[in-house]
């Protein structure tokens, strides 16, 4: 570990690797290009003067495709580091950052303040072909205790030309914003965004966010800068924002955790991709545990802390994020005391979009928007849809 560090430290004071200094070190510090990761079907490239991640899925036949955004300067993918309630991004021109592995096996990028912390972001390649794992790292270099959170943001593009932007792992289609915590995101068995021709799908095998939120890119720009350990997400408001139409990402949020001196904390996300079928995705592990107990150089804004199992504040002041599905213990209680039966399924229920109304009822239904629920209601077109896929499952 002490080794590590010496030797990102002297890259973070010298910056003298020829690949992104140029000839005199003495010069002004300047941000590395571009690294090139090419293995299997994929191409990946991390972007030293914007600080961003290029994925695209480039299959032997040719027909190179992108699964993120590729508009202009703006950021594909955001890496921040909170650290003691001061946001860093990788794309941030306030940290140094050097390419310290580029080939077909690694492609690694650091960034520091230069005194508190040491970041990276690794992408591993996977045997698959069309998997990659992306390793985001921190290490504590200074003398004390620090307070810090881990966030990412991905702005993906190949489900804005529908209306379900996003899927579930387990392939409940999301319309709006939504925001999941570890026990919700575990069960929903991570993020897929697809098209008619290719799909992308992350999920985790280690430490699973504590927030996942699905939302307009511009609000999940807005919330990733924020001091607060909960993120809060609005569920149900659309994907288009002020200035931006059907334009949607998803972001992940770990911490807080209070990283002592010379620690280092590794989260990773895994991006499948695919071009015949969806991408499959899967969660593994546990939600990080939240430590907000040492003392950091800033007194924290007061948080009620956050229960493991359940992932939401209890506090009056933060509102609780609402989750994909009940918890079993819940579904247990209320599913069906009154029971009904479908005997027999209509031709007319088979159409696609008579279902997709159906669900879209049964969500709205569920949301708790409107002033009277009629829990019957919510039964009696649940056990429809239950029936429905009963047959089509059945054909």
């Amino acid at each position: 570990m002490r080794l590590r560090l010496l030797v990102v430290a002297l890259a973070s004071l010298s910056f003298s690797a020829p690949v992104f200094c140029g000839d005199d070190v003495a010069e002004e510090y300047k941000a590395p290009e571009k690294a090139d990761l090419y293995a299997g079907d994929i191409h990946a490239v991390l972007d030293g003067r914007k600080g961003s991640l290029g994925l695209f899925l480039s299959p032997v036949s040719g027909g190179e495709r992108s699964v993120l955004s590729t508009l202009g300067d703006s950021e594909s993918a955001v890496f921040s580091v909170v650290v003691d309630g001061r946001e860093y991004r990788m794309g941030s021109p306030s940290v140094e950052k050097t390419i310290s592995a580029s080939g077909s096996e690694l492609c690694k990028i650091d960034f520091t303040d230069g005194r508190r912390f040491v970041s990276s972001v690794e992408l591993v390649p996977l045997d698959s072909g069309r998997t990659l794992e992306i390793r985001f790292s921190v290490i504590n270099t200074d003398g004390k205790a620090r307070k810090i959170m881990m966030r990412t943001m991905f702005d993906t593009v190949l489900g804005e030309n529908s209306d379900a932007h996003f899927a579930t792992g387990t392939g409940r289609h999301l319309f709006s914003e939504m925001q999941f915590d570890a026990a919700a995101m575990k069960r929903a068995g991570g993020i897929r965004s697809s098209d008619a021709r290719t799909s992308v799908a992350f999920g985790f095998n280690g430490l699973i966010p504590n927030y996942t939120i699905v939302a307009n890119r511009d609000v999940l720009r807005r919330i990733l800068g924020k001091r607060s350990a909960v993120p809060r997400a609005e569920d149900g408001r659309s994907f288009s924002g002020v200035n931006s139409l059907s334009n949607s990402a998803l972001a992940f949020f770990w911490g807080p955790f209070v990283l002592e001196p010379g620690v280092m904390k590794t989260v990773s996300v895994v991006v499948s991709m695919s071009d015949s079928g969806e991408a499959k995705s899967s969660v593994e592990g546990e939600a990080m545990q939240e430590d907000d107990s040492a003392a950091v150089e800033e007194p924290p804004v007061a948080e009620t802390p956050v229960p493991e199992d359940k992932g939401v504040s209890e506090g009056a002041q933060q509102p609780e994020p609402k989750t994909e599905e009940p918890p079993e213990e819940i579904q247990e209680k209320t599913r069906p005391s009154v029971d009904f039966i479908v005997t027999q399924v209509k031709d007319y229920q088979l159409d696609p979009v008579y279902i997709q109304g159906l669900v879209d009822r049964i969500n709205a239904l569920q949301s708790g928007k409107e002033k009277t629920v009629d829990k019957d209601e919510i039964k009696r077109l649940n056990a429809e849809l239950d029936a429905i896929l009963d047959k089509l499952n059945s054909k």
